[in-house]
Formats: structure tokens, sequence, C-alpha cells
């Protein structure tokens, strides 16, 4: 626990935020909220709360997180939701407007929480930030970004009728993976410190996993190669095993890798 907790405050910091994610999963269920509220709740408040709490390197985190989520992300994201990997479900005019008819415009805003909040949450707790400065990869980092980014969006602009493909999930998931591979050959000792955050967001993601499905704030038309229940919901083999187990340590180690000191 000792490399868990460095600061004095973490442990109550820890508390809080842990009692953020269990207010934020009864506050969606209680309301009936619907999807940005739910993700404002899972990933904005708590991050607010950390960076109340200790000041950060913001412009890294910004940086970072607009990169690998509004970028990244989103590209991943446009490509799953064309060809019918789920669907999400905004209730609101305009963040379900959809660009290329498919993707709501309310999965920027959630695209750039995901990866704001985690970076905070492992800056906040897991990194000692040593290094304050951007890494010098941040730039190629950046172009490929934009170049995943652009590549699908012209693509189905171009070919607005193309047809679902069968197991879309799984394929885009695969792909999604291949950062993992360069964790577990280069950076063993970097293991660690994402197994702990992984075991946090993984729970975070459970949580919201269950509110939203319940409240139907997305859903999967797809074709998966199978599927589970949990506490009375049923999702994709998929969801579980390429998003909410390891997305974590996916974002993270793309951070640690490209925009910070990769340690």
């Amino acid at each position: 626990m000792r490399s868990i907790f460095s600061h004095r405050n973490d442990p109550l910091d820890f508390a809080v935020v842990s009692g953020l994610l269990i207010l934020a999963y009864t506050f969606s269920l209680y309301f009936s909220a619907n999807l940005m509220s739910s993700v404002i709740m899972y990933f904005a408040v708590p991050a607010a709360y950390l960076c109340w709490r200790r000041q950060k390197n913001y412009k890294k985190i910004i940086l970072a997180s607009a990169t690998l989520g509004l970028l990244l992300g989103m590209g991943y994201n446009i490509v799953a939701e064309f060809y019918g990997a789920w669907i999400t479900n905004y209730n609101n005019s305009i963040l379900d407007f959809r660009i290329i008819g498919k993707t709501p415009i309310g999965d920027f805003v959630w695209a750039f929480l995901i990866p704001f909040s985690i970076i905070v949450f492992y800056e906040h707790f897991l990194d000692d930030e040593k290094v304050k400065s951007i890494s010098s990869h941040w730039k190629q980092a950046v172009v490929a970004a934009i170049f995943i980014f652009l590549t699908p969006v012209i693509y189905f602009a171009l070919h607005p009728n193309a047809k679902p493909l069968p197991f879309s999930y799984l394929m885009a998931g695969i792909i999604s993976m291949l950062p993992l591979a360069g964790l577990l050959f280069k950076r063993r000792r970097f293991v660690y410190k994402l197994f702990v955050i992984s075991i946090f967001y993984f729970v975070l993601n459970l949580l919201f996993e269950i509110s939203a499905l319940t409240l139907n704030q997305w859903r999967f038309p797809g074709e998966y190669i199978g599927w589970m229940t949990f506490a009375g919901v049923r999702f994709p083999l998929e969801e579980f095993f390429l998003w909410i187990i390891p997305s974590t340590a996916v974002f993270l180690f793309c951070y640690e890798m490209l925009f910070d000191d990769g340690k």
C-alpha cells in the first residue's frame, strides 16, 4: 500500500473518490439519469475533486486526453458504431445529433473525460511526476492520431451505405489491444502500476455498465462471440474482455509512452 498512498492525504482522497463512484451509480439509477449526466458523475466529478485536492500538470493531461480520447478514441468509436458494435443514446436532441449518421456528438465529451479521469487518478495516486515536461514523442502521437481519426470519417462520408460487419466489436477491440503487447514485452516494471489503477476502473466500468444497460443508455445490436449476464443485465463478452477489463491499461500505457516519461 505504500506505493499507492504516497501522500498523507491519499487514503482520504481514495475514500472520497470511491464514495463518489457509489454515488454516481446510485444517482444514475435513482434519478433515471441520461447518459451525459452519468458520464459526468462517473468521470468528471471524481476527477474534479482530485484536481481540487492537488495541482496537476494540466497542459500534459489535457493534451494527452484530447489525443487519446478525442482523436484515437473517437476514431475507434466511429468505426465501431458505424459497423454496429454498439449504439449510445443520450436522450437529448443536441447530444444525439449524429455525425456520418451513426456517432452522436455527445460521445466526444465522453471520449475526452475517460482518459482525463484515468490520467488524473494515476497522477494523483501512483505517478511521482518527477519529469514535468511533455515527452518528445507527443508531436508524432498527435499527427498519427489525427490521421487515425480522419481516415474513418472520410471513408464513411464517402461510403455512407457500408453494411455492418459481423463481429465488428471483436475486430476493433483486438486492434485496440495492440499497445498492451508493448507493455508486456517492453515495460514489465510498469505492469504493477497499471494493475492497481485497473482494479478501481474495473469496478467503475462494471458499475457504469450495469446502470447504463438498466437505463437503456446504450445497447448492443451487433453480432458477438457470446454473452454474459451480471446483476440483471446482459452484455457481450467483448464488452467485458475488451473494454471493462483492459481499457484503463491501454490508455495509461499510451499516456506514459507518448506523453509522460515512460516510467
